[in-house]
């Protein structure tokens, strides 16, 4: 009596069809979704190199690399803390177009290995000699970090 039951509350069950929607019930320009988890160690953040901007700087390239061993105290922590501010755990979705929407699946994929990688931030300190008030650098370092994703579809928005 049981599994009858069952076979009857699973025959209840609807899932949208073809016959749903106006043209077919994917979106034919991005079909596909995606979300991801990231998750940092902070305590494995590197520091590689530093970037000084420069707005008079001619050739394009405002950006001039120095070496990290110039840096005083101050700038190195500032550095090390704009790159760990950066390696921030959280949620990211490509979402779809504006005429539909993300069917995303409850359950997430599983987590992937932790990898070096590569990340930067933008911090400044006070300049020495004004002008400008400030210094504007970028950080570039590696952090070790690890995914994991949910594939979804994109389904019309019916109107």
């Amino acid at each position: 009596m049981a599994k009858k039951a069952a076979r009857k509350a699973r025959s209840k069950r609807r899932t949208r069809s073809r016959a749903d929607g106006p043209a077919g019930y994917i979106c034919l320009n991005k079909p596909v979704c995606y979300a991801f988890d990231v998750q940092f160690r902070p305590n494995t953040v590197q520091l590689d190199s530093v970037d000084l901007f420069d707005s008079q700087a001619g050739g394009g390239n405002p950006w001039t690399t120095i070496n990290v061993n110039q840096l005083s105290a101050q700038g190195t922590a500032a550095a090390m803390a704009a790159l760990r501010r950066a390696a921030t755990n959280g949620e990211f979705i490509l979402d779809c177009d504006d005429d539909c929407e993300c069917d995303l699946p409850k359950n997430w994929g599983p987590w992937g290995g932790w990898k070096r990688q590569d990340i930067s931030a933008g911090f400044s300190i006070p300049a020495p000699n004004p002008p400008p008030a400030r210094l504007r650098y970028r950080a570039n370092g590696t952090v070790q970090a690890r995914a994991r994703m949910k594939i979804g579809v994109c389904i019309a928005i019916e109107t």
